[in-house]
């Protein structure tokens, strides 16, 4: 488990097929760059999806955690109303020992590896409240929920115009990294020059 950053230019892209991606227009992506998108990835319906984190609002004091999980200590939340699917080529690496906030982050990535199960189940189950009731999803969700199905088109859509596999996910990769190797290692002829 990792915590990324988002490339602003995929957010901004996305955002033309839902307004309900957090992306905000009218402010220049400078904003949105000095205000980056962090979170974690999920495998949802065989996609990467990132699930953003958010900063502790007082606003947030009496939401329930029906779109989202709150961190500890008044230390954010886990924002799976706004988690959207995602190629690996968008996701940032960064080190978060060198972040301004980087006691928050270490305390948000300690509370994702211990309730990493729960997070999973939370990201499914918004998930599927979101798509297989998509024609009559409840009203809180639809109003405060991305809409799924139609960022996944983006996302399909983003894929097909950068030429990436639309298929990609965190496990995905190992599978197919670990077949490669199993191959490499049944096969005789597998002396390689370095």
């Amino acid at each position: 488990m990792r915590i990324y950053k988002i490339k602003v230019d995929y957010v901004k892209f996305l955002y033309n097929y839902d307004n309900r991606v957090l992306y905000a227009p009218d402010k220049p992506d400078s904003y949105t760059e000095n205000r980056p998108y962090v979170g974690i990835v999920l495998n949802i319906n065989g996609l990467n999806y990132f699930a953003p984190f958010e900063r502790y609002k007082p606003r947030h004091e009496g939401l329930t955690e029906k779109l989202v999980i709150k961190f500890p200590d008044k230390n954010g939340l886990i924002s799976f109303n706004n988690m959207i699917p995602v190629p690996n080529n968008v996701l940032i690496s960064f080190d978060i020992n060198k972040e301004p906030k980087r006691d928050q982050l270490i305390a948000q990535y300690v509370f994702c590896k211990k309730n990493w199960e729960r997070i999973q189940r939370k990201a499914e189950q918004v998930y599927k409240n979101r798509t297989v009731h998509q024609s009559k999803p409840d009203e809180y969700i639809r109003k405060f929920c991305c809409d799924f199905t139609k960022i996944e088109e983006g996302y399909r859509d983003y894929c097909r115009l950068h030429s990436l596999d639309n298929n990609q996910s965190i496990s995905n990769s190992k599978r197919t990294i670990s077949n490669l190797i199993s191959k490499i290692q049944k096969s005789k002829d597998w002396d390689m020059e370095i």
